[in-house]
């Protein structure tokens, strides 16, 4: 399932809503994250979050939906 914050909701506030639903993953983009094709994945069971990029995403999940992961 994938949710989207609308541009007007502040990341606190958007990081609750996908506690709520049962989000394993959110995904952070910021603009300068667009430009460096780098974004933050947050794993909200731990709280983790890391810089990846959009082939680390691809592998990442493309090995989740296969049974891989």
């Amino acid at each position: 399932m994938v949710e989207l914050a609308p541009d007007n909701v502040k990341l606190k506030k958007a990081l609750e809503t996908a506690s709520k639903i049962g989000a394993q993953y959110v995904l952070i983009v910021a603009e300068q994250g667009i430009e460096e094709e780098r974004f933050q994945l947050k794993e909200m069971s731990s709280g983790t979050q890391r810089a990846v990029t959009r082939q680390e995403l691809f592998d990442l999940f493309s090995n989740r939906a296969a049974g891989t992961q």
